[in-house]
């Protein structure tokens, strides 16, 4: 029961995470249509929540999940985080150019073709990068703490090829986590300048013309 119940709610809370991230990315690019009148969400909602929106999920919604999914195993292992994030960069790339597409607006064009560009070209390696280290740290169902444990002091004993091997696996998974959250962080804050900036561009192209 631990190990589904932990499998659903990492799964869900990832996915539902990249969701967000997709969702935030194609309304942040296509804020530059959006005029006074506007009552959609992406209207009205400011860029900066739309950015923390991106940075919640990035630094906290995808390492919970990560975290959480990694519980149903002992010792725990294969961690989610890396390939939640692979996805989530390439889910936001093809919603920027999702949003670009079938846009008339060119200024809406630029920006989704640029960061649509960017992020499905970072996304792919992130995901990569992901798998590979879901499938070097599989970690084992839980097992009786007999077959693990001494029977005089019940300490777990790894030998020290496994106790190095399990180290540098560790090791590698919080470097990437790191690495991938800090740059999901300045892409959401460089998302946000974009779509203000192609906006008041809007706003000044909108106004000349009347």
């Amino acid at each position: 029961m631990r190990y589904w119940l932990a499998t659903l709610v990492g799964i869900s809370l990832a996915a539902a995470a990249v969701a967000v991230v997709a969702w935030c990315t194609r309304a942040l690019v296509e804020r530059s249509l959006c005029g006074p009148a506007s009552e959609q969400l992406a209207c009205t909602a400011a860029p900066g929540a739309l950015g923390a929106a991106l940075a919640v999920c990035a630094l906290v919604a995808i390492p919970l999940a990560s975290a959480i999914f990694a519980r149903r195993t002992r010792p725990a292992g294969t961690p989610l985080g890396a390939l939640a994030l692979g996805l989530a960069v390439s889910a936001a790339g093809g919603a920027a150019l999702a949003a670009a597409i079938p846009s008339d607006d060119t200024t809406v064009q630029v920006t989704g073709y640029i960061v649509g560009a960017v992020l499905l070209a970072i996304g792919p390696l992130m995901l990569i990068g992901g798998i590979a280290t879901t499938g070097s740290s599989r970690g084992a169902p839980a097992r009786p703490a007999a077959a693990t444990a001494a029977s005089t002091s019940g300490a777990v004993f790894l030998s020290p090829g496994d106790a190095r091997v399990r180290a540098a696996e560790a090791a590698a998974r919080a470097r990437s986590g790191d690495i991938a959250a800090q740059g999901f962080g300045q892409l959401a804050a460089m998302l946000s300048q974009v779509a203000e900036e192609a906006r008041r561009a809007s706003e000044r192209g909108r106004g000349a013309g009347g």
